[in-house]
């Protein structure tokens, strides 16, 4: 099973991330937030290129507020907003068409959340970027919620929950985030993902519209 790690903080070397035996990473392709200032956010062209070039994959993932000023209290306006900036940077960075762009549920949401304002968001950012390039980082609940009102099709399950009985592998998840700030790469705190999919939104994999996904 592949594993993937995604950072913030500072820019890895790719040999490095070889070397500890990663397959890729999910990338930011998303600002600093005021207040911060994340070395890895956004991922440049340059820096992808060099990730590719030492044969590691890509992932597209999006997260600009936090907590208060979570992406996804924006609802449908603050979705299809956010997904214009993450198209774009996605495309300036190199990445091709026809992949998804992982949008942020960084949270523990209650029902109301989701239905008032999480929904909406991932409505507005399939507005911009297709119903079918739509996936969602949020916990194994949101899944079937997302799935039930069918807003998202691509899953990358967070393991942060709270309630262990749905931190097991989500069956419609394409990755699985397990281990969080538990480890470092070049000095670098990672996270650590495991790709439950063929296809789990990786660049490489870049195809027409219109297939299903693995």
């Amino acid at each position: 099973m592949a594993q993937l790690i995604d950072f913030s903080a500072a820019l890895i070397e790719p040999a490095d991330i070889r070397a500890a035996g990663f397959a890729g990473v999910v990338g930011y392709f998303s600002e600093s937030r005021p207040g911060t200032n994340f070395g890895a956010k956004r991922l440049r062209r340059d820096y992808c290129d060099r990730l590719r070039d030492a044969g590691l994959e890509i992932v597209t993932n999006y997260q600009y507020g936090k907590g208060e000023t979570a992406d996804w209290r924006g609802g449908y306006d603050g979705g299809a907003r956010h997904a214009e900036t993450a198209l774009r940077l996605h495309f300036e960075a190199g990445g091709p068409g026809y992949r998804p762009l992982y949008a942020p549920v960084d949270d523990n949401p209650s029902l109301e959340d989701w239905t008032n304002l999480i929904a909406p968001f991932l409505r507005g950012w399939a507005s911009v970027v297709g119903l079918e390039w739509t996936g969602v980082y949020c916990n194994a609940r949101c899944i079937d919620w997302a799935l039930e009102d069918g807003v998202a099709r691509w899953f990358w399950q967070h393991n942060w929950s709270g309630d262990p009985s749905i931190n097991g592998d989500h069956p419609q998840a394409h990755l699985h985030q397990i281990e969080i700030d538990q480890r470092q790469v070049d000095g670098v705190g990672v996270d650590v993902n495991e790709a439950l999919k063929d296809d789990y939104g990786q660049w490489s994999a870049a195809r027409q519209p219109g297939g299903d996904t693995t």
